[in-house]
């Protein structure tokens, strides 16, 4: 039994190192908000190989064929000097380890030091995001609490996590959202809606900077092939 336990140990450090040693893998992106003049972007496809894709913050768009160095794949920007030279300043990493199917959501980071683009990477293998589920984003200050079509959970600020509604099909479901600012849990939507088996989607939760208001937004998983060429 030990020797089989270390040899699956030896295994997985070996899968972990050929993927950090520069394997590829198809990426999903999508847009929440765009950073300024940052919505044509170039994911890194080989050492020296990009491919441009605009972004969208409607559809999800892939998938890209993306280099996975170190267990990351990066997105950049390029940039042309005075002499014609063309670069690639790294824009966003996202960290997609082992996950064979990632997608990549992008969302403005504030001003400072680092990459314009915060990521968060959500699994979207059937196992992980299954029909009929949602994955939650909390790009907010704050923890958010619902409970949907008889599930609870529990969003902590910059997290993704995984929501399995129970439900049939066509029937409407309770649905209930609270985030908590630091005093007390304070109500974001109380509604229904249709259980769908057969479609997934995120669930995006956000503090407008607008009117400072929390808010919900529902993505469906539809995506769209990029059109633009490789560097």
């Amino acid at each position: 039994m030990r020797v089989f336990l270390l040899t699956l140990c030896t295994l997985a450090s070996l899968s972990g190192a050929i993927r950090a040693q520069g394997s590829k893998v198809p990426v999903t992106l999508f847009c929440f908000r765009y950073a300024p003049g940052l919505q044509e972007v170039f994911v890194r496809i080989d050492r020296n190989s990009y491919r441009g894709v605009t972004l969208s913050s409607a559809n999800m768009i892939g998938p890209v064929n993306a280099a996975v160095i170190n267990g990351r794949v990066t997105i950049h920007q390029e940039i042309t000097d005075r002499e014609g030279v063309k670069s690639w300043p790294v824009i966003a990493r996202a960290k997609v380890g082992l996950i064979a199917d990632p997608l990549v959501v992008l969302l403005p980071r504030k001003r400072g030091n680092g990459p314009a683009y915060r990521t968060f990477v959500v699994d979207r293998s059937k196992s992980e995001f299954p029909p009929g589920s949602y994955q939650l984003i909390n790009f907010s200050p704050y923890p958010v609490r619902c409970r949907v079509g008889g599930r609870s959970a529990l969003s902590a600020s910059g997290t993704v996590q995984k929501l399995q509604p129970i439900g049939v099909p066509g029937k409407m479901m309770s649905v209930e959202f609270e985030y908590h600012d630091g005093e007390r849990w304070r109500r974001m939507t109380t509604t229904r809606w249709a259980y769908r088996n057969d479609r997934r989607s995120l669930l995006c939760l956000y503090l407008d900077p607008a009117d400072k208001r929390m808010k919900l937004r529902s993505i469906p998983d539809r995506v769209i092939t990029p059109a633009t060429a490789t560097r």
